[in-house]
């Protein structure tokens, strides 16, 4: 009896294991799409460029791809089941090189508060020697710990000199081409060749399902050649 309860039991474990695997099987025959949709004497050819794959509700899915220069592209994304997309977006990263400059080891030169004779004055108004050393009524130059203090106060201090040096710092900049809902599109001309992403954020939900990324290359009808799919 206990066997065959432990064979019920893996019998079940492989059903269910089964099942999640096929469903996560996505095959562009599934979306009924046309990969080579009109466009008044042209045609947008999708059979090179579209991506499918299987996603949960409240996934971001990433997908790296070229757009090639001198064409113009045709974007949209699809999805089966209760899986919906929350909105999608076309971005290309580009990095620039930020030069910054710095400077240490500063020498300066200092201003310091004078009376009308030009001497060096405490903030007390008390004249001072050329060091900027005080004394008391016997003459004697007072002393802080067995060291004689510098009273002169700072007006101005200028930089006379340092040492400069330059850094290199990569900045990544994240350009956003197009930016969409579910069933939006994108149709645009690229003039040069470029490394992008597709960004697709789903709704939240409970059940996931198949999506489909279409990229269709523009193409001349009297080039047209070939069946869909």
């Amino acid at each position: 009896m206990k066997i065959n309860k432990l064979i019920l039991i893996l019998l079940s474990f492989v059903f269910i294991s089964n099942t999640n695997v096929f469903s996560q099987n996505c095959y562009r025959e599934d979306y009924g799409f046309d990969e080579a949709a009109e466009d008044g004497d042209n045609y947008y050819e999708f059979e090179d460029g579209s991506y499918y794959g299987y996603a949960e509700g409240g996934d971001t899915i990433l997908i790296k791809t070229v757009l090639y220069g001198r064409r113009k592209y045709k974007v949209l994304v699809s999805t089966l089941d209760n899986l919906q997309i929350a909105s999608w977006k076309i971005i290309q990263n580009k990095k620039s090189t930020k030069l910054t400059k710095k400077t240490r080891n500063e020498k300066y030169e200092y201003t310091y508060k004078t009376n009308d004779k030009g001497e060096y004055i405490a903030e007390d108004g008390k004249v001072l020697d050329d060091f900027g050393r005080k004394t008391d009524k016997n003459g004697e130059v007072i002393k802080n710990n067995g060291r004689a203090v510098d009273f002169r106060v700072v007006t101005n201090r200028a930089v006379v000199s340092a040492d400069t040096i330059y850094s290199r710092e990569v900045v990544n900049e994240e350009i956003e081409i197009y930016s969409g809902s579910d069933g939006s599109e994108m149709v645009k001309k690229n003039k040069k060749a470029k490394s992008v992403i597709i960004k697709l954020i789903f709704a939240p939900g409970e059940d996931g399902g198949c999506y489909g990324v279409f990229i269709g290359n523009q193409r001349s009808k009297s080039k047209k050649a070939g069946k869909n799919w």
